[in-house]
């Protein structure tokens, strides 16, 4: 396991990309969407002939639509290994961005395979999704982030927490 091994998770739309984004251009760090991971990997394969998708892309985009199926496929991925998809995030990047499901998030946990997770909170401006596609919350993190002012000082506070871990 490298020592980089990080979760970042929250609600749908609470900045959980623009904290990726802004981890990797300021601290050289990968992270990829477990989404779009797991869309290139098995799901676009799995859904393109239901929902007559002509490009990874578009089935990508329609996930906002159908986040409980979305859900229960990686939950099925990971049956019976748990840590099967993070295991295979972490092979490649630093950050896994966006585990939805408690009992993969908690096999990763014991397996030693996660050093931080991150949990980024917008619930003062939005709303939290339901639980049937999002089984965590922000009780299950190391550490919180808040999302509720401006970016700039959503990137402050990023700032802060990863120079204080360098």
């Amino acid at each position: 396991m490298k020592a980089s091994n990080i979760i970042i998770f929250g609600h749908k739309g609470h900045g959980k990309d623009t904290a990726c984004q802004y981890l990797r251009d300021t601290f050289k760090l990968t992270s990829i969407s477990s989404s779009w991971f797991a869309c290139q990997k098995f799901l676009y394969e799995d859904l393109k002939k239901k929902y007559g998708y002509e490009s990874i892309e578009q089935c990508y985009a329609d996930r906002i639509n159908k986040r409980q199926e979305w859900y229960e496929a990686i939950r099925d991925y990971n049956t019976p290994d748990k840590t099967l998809l993070g295991r295979d995030i972490f092979s490649n990047y630093n950050i896994y961005n966006g585990i939805r499901d408690d009992e993969e998030y908690y096999a990763l946990r014991e397996a030693g395979m996660v050093s931080l997770a991150i949990w980024v909170d917008a619930s003062d401006r939005l709303e939290e999704e339901s639980i049937n596609s999002m089984k965590l919350c922000k009780e299950d993190s190391d550490i919180i982030i808040s999302n509720n002012l401006s970016e700039e000082i959503f990137f402050e506070r990023l700032n802060l927490l990863f120079f204080k871990l360098i």
